[in-house]
């Protein structure tokens, strides 16, 4: 499964309907860090930490979501990084792009989740 890669997200998501009918939860786990200081950091490994730690979690909540809501059943859980819930996380924010994607993440949560499933 490539969380960045809508075609690949649909066609798994598509297989575990085909062998069982439903979709019982989601974890997104998916993440990974670039480290350094913004101005030695390629702003192309930004954009993919971004892809995956951040819209690799919209995919997947995209593909999942409709089934869910049919059902009216499903679990979803998303994993972030520590670095978010730090003190000095401005810090984080100047230093290393892992804050920056998943405080995204910590950010658009609140938004996505802020009506039920169900």
């Amino acid at each position: 499964l490539d969380v960045c890669n809508d075609e690949s997200v649909n066609a798994a998501c598509q297989t575990i309907l085909a062998q069982e009918n439903r979709i019982d939860g989601l974890l997104a786990n998916a993440g990974l860090g670039v480290y350094g200081t913004v101005e030695s950091i390629d702003i192309a490994d930004i954009h993919y930490q971004f892809n995956v730690n951040v819209f690799g979690v919209a995919r997947c909540l995209k593909a999942v979501l409709p089934k869910m809501r049919e059902q009216k059943s499903g679990r979803i859980v998303i994993t972030e990084s520590l670095a978010t819930h730090s003190s000095g996380s401005l810090k984080y924010l100047i230093v290393s792009g892992i804050s920056l994607s998943f405080g995204g993440l910590v950010f658009s949560k609140s938004s996505w989740f802020s009506k039920s499933v169900m």
